[in-house]
């Protein structure tokens, strides 16, 4: 029996690195020892989970995978509930997630004991998901009442040294090399390079 560790985070979240090794510490007081910890970074535009794929790959019959959350391996309900008949059915595999101490299933291989696990995962899971939708929620409404008040979101803009348009206008003309111009406004050659591209005088 092997047991290994399954971490997903997201924009915005605490990095891998101090989830893994927080996951560590909470497996190692259960007693176990990991044998390894798969990883996987989530974006808006990156929805790919490559190292589920290769913990799924990795899996044995009686192997256990430790979660820190069941978030960790669903975007939403139908997600969640499908992960976890893979790890239970196909892979036949124990789970234990470790915010929610009812959903360790290991000794608990009895028909009535596994109903029991899968009945309660799914309410655990409806409740997360509703959650995690009304937080949501709220903090859309948040970001629009914060706009309407006038709050500007994002980095904030350097305002440009005041001899930028003359430099800029030397380094155009040849009167000057990008290096001089960028020192005399005290800018990086690639920001003031950058700029005077753009045309941009703010």
């Amino acid at each position: 029996m092997r047991s290994f560790g399954y971490i997903c985070t997201k924009t915005g979240e605490p990095g891998a690195a101090g989830v893994e090794s927080e996951l560590v510490a909470l497996a190692e007081r259960r007693g176990v020892v990991l044998d390894g910890v798969f990883c996987d970074h989530i974006t808006a535009a990156k929805r790919m989970r490559p190292s589920w794929q290769d913990l799924l790959r990795e899996l044995r019959p009686g192997d256990q995978v430790f979660l820190p959350r069941i978030e960790m391996v669903g975007e939403n309900y139908d997600e969640v509930v499908r992960a976890w008949n893979v790890l239970r059915r196909e892979k036949q595999a124990d789970v234990v997630v470790v915010d929610f101490s009812a959903l360790d299933t290991r000794g608990r291989h009895s028909v009535a004991e596994i109903f029991q696990s899968d009945v309660m995962l799914e309410v655990y899971a409806f409740v997360k998901m509703q959650e995690r939708e009304r937080r949501r929620i709220l903090q859309a409404k948040g970001i629009r009442q914060a706009k309407e008040r006038g709050v500007r979101f994002g980095r904030t803009r350097r305002q440009l040294p005041e001899n930028f348009v003359e430099q800029a206008a030397r380094f155009q003309a040849g009167k000057a090399t990008l290096r001089e111009c960028a020192q005399a406004c005290g800018m990086p050659l690639s920001t003031f390079y950058n700029k005077v591209k753009r045309g941009r005088s703010d």
